[in-house]
């Protein structure tokens, strides 16, 4: 893996290591060489929607897409095929494994 990046929407929110986002809740976590994953704290509505992990190898780009659901009323975090679900003012981890791109939640 070469470059990596996390987005929301249409906003950059870490390049590789970079972070772009100004949202100080919004944190990198530094797990595994081959894992990208970042983490959200005290989950609002506002965190509500699609994130993006793009990887650009040797080979080709490729991207994984998580839609994040947060409701006011849950007190647990879920993972339904690519929807994550979290509880308002709760964190949420968003993890990319490069090797096999497997996205998971907790």
């Amino acid at each position: 893996v070469s470059r990596v990046a996390w987005l929301n929407r249409t906003t950059i929110l870490f390049t590789g290591n970079e972070k772009w986002s100004l949202d100080p809740r919004v944190v990198l976590l530094n797990t595994a060489v081959t894992e990208y994953s970042i983490k959200i704290l005290n989950v609002n509505l506002y965190d509500e929607g699609p994130y993006v992990c793009s990887i650009l190898t040797n080979k080709k780009p490729e991207s994984t897409k998580v839609h994040l659901i947060v409701q006011a009323s849950i007190k647990r975090t879920d993972i339904h095929r690519w929807c994550v679900e979290a509880g308002e003012n709760e964190a949420v981890e968003m993890n990319l494994l490069a090797a096999n791109l497997a996205l998971y939640s907790h």
